[in-house]
């Protein structure tokens, strides 16, 4: 999902559509990607990839952010490589074929120039097709540093519409002739982009609800640094122009960079339009101890349940909450989670949490309408973390598959399943949406 804004002084609209990260090193993505690394003197400095699907009802922003990377172009250092769908009954005139080229620079504002070739009808939202994307363009444009931009709606871990049978799709939403709606699981992003066998310096999340620890750990091996969103993005996107016209005037700068430059020039744009928005940069080469960390801190909680149960609860309740209500800042928490705690060890697992992630966000910016409003609190990682009503046992089931709860003996699933059923133990009893149990072996 994308969040429409109406009117900078007035109330938000929100329109959903739910049909609708050890391994960073210290190399550039050339260092990572073989052939890319012996063609980096006859290729670019950065190739630029960004998979657009907008066969919803945000295909008219796509032709928007389209217009907005053409005022910038490519050139002789950088190649924009962009894939995309449109929904011709929302946006009149625009290509009933997915398209695909590099970017041409026009300065006409209102129309999309012909730099594209249609390629055919693809299903978007199916992972073979976003392998295909990212193949071709580091094949046709091979570079030192790859960005990969996944555009669309967004549920973080999750599609969040009750009762769907597919509740684990979490971002890329494609609509076909017969408006059936498909969308990619998180794992199933994760694998296309693996199986690209591209490593990139920033994979930025263009759409809503994917700054999560969730989806960090996820994409931990696949990208140097992650960019995102905690709350509902603004339906506009990224500030394409500002950030290609910094990266094409210095292309000689690193994912670090670019990652806190996707995050400054989103968060002026949004700022300068009043527009209330929460956008953040994590490097990846520190998750796994992030990770181990509220590994830890989850099992000491569970042992401790009778005693810090009330302090969770009353900590989850103050703390910065999104869109979807189970999603709660890490920090934010983990503060007022100190301030209820009197166990001295206790306090002490949580200053390492709280360190380790200030390690692992290296940009984090909040522009709210409201001074007193909560997000202000917002530190750049959210994290699942629902009452005991908030989730149903299918929801928590699905959890449980996450390569984040299947890393280690006890991880944030077991705590969250305890939450909710009074029991950490995972089990293979139960069925998806009906189940009293969960299950951890054997997926």
């Amino acid at each position: 999902m994308r969040h429409f804004p109406v009117q900078a002084s007035s109330a938000v609209l929100l329109l959903w559509v739910l049909t609708c990260l050890t391994s960073c090193g210290s190399g550039s993505s050339a260092d990572r990607n073989g052939a890319a690394s012996s063609e980096a003197a006859t290729g670019y400095s950065w190739t630029y990839m960004i998979y657009i699907a907008a066969d919803n009802n945000l295909s008219d922003a796509a032709e928007a952010d389209i217009n907005e990377m053409e005022r910038v172009g490519s050139t002789a250092d950088v190649s924009v490589a962009v894939q995309a769908e449109f929904m011709p009954a929302v946006s009149e005139g625009l290509p009933a074929s997915t398209v695909r080229g590099r970017i041409v620079r026009d300065n006409d504002r209102t129309t999309i120039g012909s730099w594209y070739s249609e390629i055919g009808d693809r299903n978007m939202a199916d992972p073979a097709t976003l392998t295909e994307f990212i193949t071709w363009a580091a094949r046709e444009y091979p570079a030192d540093h790859y960005a990969l931009v996944l555009w669309s709606h967004g549920s973080g871990w999750k599609d969040g519409e009750t009762g769907s049978p597919i509740l684990d799709k979490g971002m890329i939403v494609d609509t076909d002739s017969e408006g059936s709606s498909y969308r990619m699981s998180l794992q199933d992003i994760a694998d296309a982009v693996g199986n690209s066998s591209v490593f990139f310096d920033v994979i930025d999340f263009d759409s809503c609800l994917m700054g999560m620890y969730e989806v960090a750990y996820e994409f931990k091996d696949l990208a140097s640094y992650l960019v995102f969103s905690e709350d509902v993005y603004p339906v506009s996107g990224d500030s394409y122009d500002t950030i290609l016209k910094e990266l094409t005037e210095n292309p000689g700068m690193d994912g670090a960079l670019l990652a806190q430059t996707i995050v400054e020039k989103c968060m002026e744009y949004y700022r300068t339009r009043s527009i209330s928005v929460t956008k953040s940069a994590v490097g990846t080469a520190q998750i796994d101890e992030f990770h181990a960390g509220i590994c830890t801190l989850a099992e000491y909680l569970s042992d401790h349940m009778s005693v810090e149960g009330p302090n969770i609860e009353s900590a989850r309740a103050e703390s910065v909450a999104y869109q979807y209500p189970e999603n709660h800042d890490l920090g934010d928490f983990l503060e007022k989670l100190d301030g209820y705690t009197g166990s001295t060890e206790l306090k002490t697992i949580i200053g390492q949490v709280a360190e380790s992630l200030s390690q692992v966000v290296v940009s984090s910016k909040v522009f709210s309408l409201n001074a007193d409003d909560k997000i202000n609190d917002s530190m750049g990682v959210a994290i699942y973390l629902p009452s005991g009503t908030q989730a149903s046992l299918g929801e928590i089931d699905r959890y449980s598959r996450l390569s984040c709860s299947r890393s280690a003996s006890f991880t944030w699933a077991n705590l969250v399943n305890q939450i909710v059923t009074g029991n950490p133990v995972i089990s293979r009893e139960s069925a998806i949406g009906s189940s009293t149990a969960l299950y951890t072996e054997g997926f």
